[in-house]
C-alpha cells in the first residue's frame, strides 16, 4: 500500500467504478486514487486509510467475493469510510480538472485566433 494513495475504491468492476466516480478510464485516474478489485489487497488495507466501496452486482441477492471481503474488512474497523467526505473530495478534484481543461481549450482557441489574425 502506497502512502501516496489517499483514497482506495474497492469494487467488483474497476472500469465502471472509474466511469461512475470520475467519468474517466482507470488509466486516467489521479495518482492519489487507487481502484482495486483484488480481495487480498482489500484484506490488507491498513488502518487509517480512506476507502469507498462501489459494487455493480450481477445478482442482487449474492454479493461478489470482493464485496464480501470489503464488508468483513470494514467490520474490523480503522478505515475511514465517510462516503460523503470522500465524494466531496472527488467532486472538488473534478471541478479543478474541468477548470484546467477549460483553460487549456480557451488558451488553444486564443492562440489559434491570434495565428489566424496574423495570417490575414
Amino acid at each position: 500500500m502506497s502512502s501516496a494513495i489517499r483514497l482506495y475504491v474497492v469494487t467488483d468492476n474497476a472500469h465502471e467504478a472509474a466511469m461512475t466516480l470520475l467519468g474517466c478510464r482507470v488509466a486516467s485516474l489521479p495518482a492519489w486514487m487507487k481502484v482495486t478489485t483484488d480481495p487480498f489487497e482489500v484484506e490488507r488495507l491498513p488502518s487509517g486509510v480512506a476507502a469507498l466501496g462501489l459494487f455493480f452486482p450481477v445478482d442482487m441477492r449474492k454479493p461478489s467475493f470482493v464485496e464480501t471481503v470489503w464488508q468483513e474488512r470494514k467490520l474490523r474497523g480503522g478505515i475511514d469510510t465517510d462516503r460523503e467526505k470522500h465524494l466531496e473530495k472527488l467532486n472538488d478534484w473534478m471541478r479543478a480538472r474541468d477548470a484546467s481543461d477549460a483553460k487549456l481549450i480557451a488558451d488553444a482557441l486564443a492562440a489559434e485566433n491570434t495565428r489566424q489574425g496574423a495570417a490575414a
